[in-house]
């Protein structure tokens, strides 16, 4: 493994430091251990964070992304898919109004285990929520998600998929979900869940 650190005054020879694309570096480099470089960049004008650390399993810490703006974002799919982290805690302070993806967002996250630092996001314009957990093996259960507005979500389908140490999903019951959201299989393979109301024990939800 490389001790890999992200040169931001090289990035910057190349890609213009407020277009879209200007973090597309990431998506092609898992050997990144320290992107600590970026705590400044500014992201106030982008749009989308797309697959962004995807598969950045070996940077140690994300602190560096407390402070950065994405209230312009709406596009957060695969952000940080395959992520080592354990909790969220450098997120805490992100502001999500804008957001209208989370697809794969924290996609085989295998070490996550506290979902409470996202526990007060604006998730009130998202719609797409599929596969936001899936394969969080280490989750045990998503009660802090309980008072997000999911009003206007209309695909949470394989959003807790194989989450295999998940014992609750209380979560669930108190969200306000529109009649004709797709819920495929959001929680398929959760097989520690007991207690699932009769509401959740058909073809969409069964472990």
């Amino acid at each position: 493994l490389f001790d890999f650190k992200i040169n931001v005054g090289l990035i910057n020879s190349f890609v213009p430091i407020n277009d879209k694309n200007y973090l597309e570096y990431f998506k092609k480099n898992n050997r990144v251990i320290d992107a600590s470089s970026l705590e400044d960049l500014d992201t106030s004008q982008f749009t989308s964070l797309s697959h962004i650390f995807t598969g950045c399993a070996n940077i140690k810490s994300f602190y560096f992304l407390k402070n950065w703006d994405v209230s312009k974002c709406t596009d957060f799919s695969g952000l940080f898919s395959g992520c080592s982290f354990t909790k969220l805690d450098f997120l805490e302070k992100w502001n999500t109004g804008k957001a209208t993806t989370f697809r794969d967002m924290f996609h085989y996250c295998i070490n996550l285990n506290d979902l409470n630092h996202i526990k007060n996001w604006n998730v009130e314009n998202v719609e797409i929520f599929r596969g936001m957990f899936d394969r969080c093996y280490s989750l045990t259960d998503i009660n802090n998600l309980k008072n997000w507005n999911m009003e206007k979500a209309r695909d949470i389908s394989w959003m807790f998929t194989w989450c295999d140490k998940l014992t609750s999903i209380d979560s669930l019951y108190k969200w306000k979900l529109s009649n004709t959201v797709v819920k495929t299989g959001i929680i398929q393979g959760c097989s520690s869940l007991k207690n699932i109301p009769s509401t959740f024990k058909n073809t969409d939800f069964c472990p």
